[in-house]
């Protein structure tokens, strides 16, 4: 159940996210507003934690000072959220399973330890079309797509219970792509 809750609140994230790049100038702006402050909290938790975790060693060996820091290692169910402003993100490889990437530039990553979701632009129709072929050669062959003016819609899953939800707008060239692993 906690999975379908996940992937219910990535599929609706990438939804959102989907029908806002289609208003440009307002999801610019609220995803510079997302990023301060997710940059402020970020800045002020690593401040929180450098003050309570003063563990940090710094040794004299000659003329250089060598630095051992202690690390702090996210554990449980965290949530990582990514944006680009004017250039290409990297493909989270490690979390898109066997899905490839044909995307010219992505805009936004997010993923926790259940999905991944990815934002792009710059595709064209012909290469959106060819990645819905790719993911049925894959083996994505249970559930829905279709095709219509408006767009591409792909939500299958694989026999090893991989799911994709691929959606693609023509229009502009932007999409979604969704990848949630099989429930181990």
């Amino acid at each position: 159940m906690k999975q379908i809750v996940k992937l219910s609140a990535v599929l609706i994230c990438g939804v959102m996210l989907f029908f806002s790049t289609s208003c440009g100038l307002i999801t610019g702006k609220i995803a510079d507003a997302a990023k301060d402050k997710i940059q402020d909290q970020i800045e002020e938790n690593l401040t929180e934690e450098v003050t309570e975790n003063d563990t940090e060693d710094t040794t004299t060996a000659g003329d250089e000072n060598v630095t051992d820091a202690a690390t702090d290692e996210a554990g449980g169910d965290s949530t990582a959220i990514t944006t680009s402003d004017g250039k290409g993100m990297d493909y989270p490889t490690d979390k898109m399973g066997n899905l490839p990437n044909i995307f010219p530039k992505i805009t936004w990553v997010a993923s926790d330890s259940s999905a991944c979701s990815i934002a792009f632009e710059g595709l064209s129709k012909e290469d959106a079309e060819g990645y819905v072929d790719t993911l049925t050669s894959l083996g994505y062959t249970d559930g829905l797509s279709g095709e219509d003016s408006s767009g591409i819609t792909f939500v299958k899953t694989d026999s090893a219970g991989n799911n994709v939800w691929f959606s693609y707008d023509p229009s502009n060239g932007t999409g979604a792509l969704i990848y949630t692993p099989a429930a181990s």
